[in-house]
Formats: C-alpha cells, structure tokens, sequence
C-alpha cells in the first residue's frame, strides 16, 4: 500500500459542510463538497446564513403587479404624500432567509439526485460565528467554501469569512478559487 493510500484510509470525510451564499464563488465549491459527498459516501451539509450584522434601511415588499421592489422605511404611514416603504412592509432579511431556504432546498434535491446525501440549514447571525458553531455542532469532518462572495472594498472593509474560517476554525478547510481566477 502506498504512503497514499494509507493516509487515505483514516481520513474519513463522512459530514462536509458547504457555507453558500449563493455567489460564483460558492457555486464553484460546490462541485468540490459534491464529489466529497460522492468519494467518501458522506452526508453534505448545505448552510445558508443569512448576515444579522446587515443593516439597511432598505426594505422589500411586492408592488400591485406582485413584483418584489425596494424602498426606504417611512415613519409616519398616515401621510399620503409619502410613497415610499413603511415599517410594516418585508424586512430585507426575511427575503434573504427565503432566498436562502429555495436556494439550499435546490442544492439538497441536485445532490440527492445524484444519490449524495444532503441536508439544508438557513440560520441568522454572523456568517463566520455560525458556520464555525454549525461545524462544532454537527461535527463537521472538512468545510468546503469559495474564496469570494464580497469584493473589493466591501471585502476591505467587512474582511473575508472565508479567511476568517481559515485563520479560526478548528475543522480542516478546503478553500476553492473562482476558476476563472484560477486560470490567470
């Protein structure tokens, strides 16, 4: 048996955890968490966190035609004038936490099609709190994440969760480049 093999033989990678926020760079994680699942005969865990840090006066609602648009929140309802949002209408993160719930609950139908095993969680908080406490939590053998979903100055600013996860995590972390960036 090659030195290989033999280290492949005690790595078992039965839980992987798949942070998604639905970006390219987490589709491109994705194909890695799925051929994981495939590999090993592991459960996929697909987490969607919807981010508590967020604020927005921004909120969602849907117009007359049942269109989703976006408007900022009033105080006084009672003005006729005022045309815009009120605070009665959606909360931005009620619309991301149902953005997340379809796009993880597509994510666990493809994988289970393609007989891996998954399950879907949409939670709120911290993104980089969460997915450490999901791991923790569920045990989690490796986290599988992209190495973009925020750019440039947002990244800057916020700081990346993925090398958050990276630099924290006490569970081994496969990082996955945007292919196009790999190929530069």
């Amino acid at each position: 048996m090659s030195p290989d093999n033999h280290i492949l033989r005690w790595i078992m990678y039965d839980r992987i955890l798949y942070p998604t926020d639905g970006s390219e760079g987490a589709e491109c994680a994705l194909k890695h968490a799925r051929t994981i699942g495939e590999q090993f005969g592991g459960t996929v865990h697909i987490l969607f966190v919807v981010d508590a840090g967020f604020k927005s006066p921004m909120q969602m609602r849907k117009d007359e035609h049942g269109r989703w648009t976006t408007g900022m929140v009033r105080r006084q309802r009672d003005d006729p004038a005022q045309t815009g949002m009120t605070k009665d209408d959606v909360d931005i993160g009620d619309v991301l936490e149902r953005e997340g719930t379809e796009l993880t609950t597509d994510i666990v139908a493809e994988l289970e099609k393609n007989g891996i095993d998954a399950v879907a969680t949409v939670d709120r908080g911290d993104p980089a709190n969460v997915i450490e406490r999901y791991a923790e939590e569920h045990e989690i053998d490796v986290i599988v994440m992209g190495t973009h979903g925020r750019s440039g100055l947002e990244r800057r600013l916020i700081g990346s969760v993925t090398e958050h996860i990276i630099r924290h995590s006490q569970t081994p972390v496969l990082s996955v480049r945007l292919e196009q960036e790999a190929e530069a």
